[in-house]
């Protein structure tokens, strides 16, 4: 579940332009080739997001995901 909640915030962040296109997806090939990486903070790792960011796409993912009972494959 976590991997598809990360795939979120890799949308959400994309979405609300939190780092140029090319580093998001820089960040995605890095993530998808180790799975025990987590998104933000591997974002947050590159420099790409501030804390106060960080925090404010984490929250957007959780309530997307709450808006589909929980479920964040059905978020995706």
């Amino acid at each position: 579940m976590q991997r598809e909640a990360d795939l979120l915030f890799a949308l959400f962040a994309l979405r609300a332009g939190a780092a140029p296109r090319d580093r998001i997806l820089e960040c995605a090939m890095l993530w998808a080739e180790c799975p025990g990486l987590r998104f933000d903070r591997l974002m947050a790792d590159q420099g790409l997001l501030s804390a106060e960011l960080r925090r404010r796409l984490e929250d957007e993912v959780s309530a997307e995901i709450e808006r589909h009972g929980g479920d964040a494959n059905k978020a995706l």
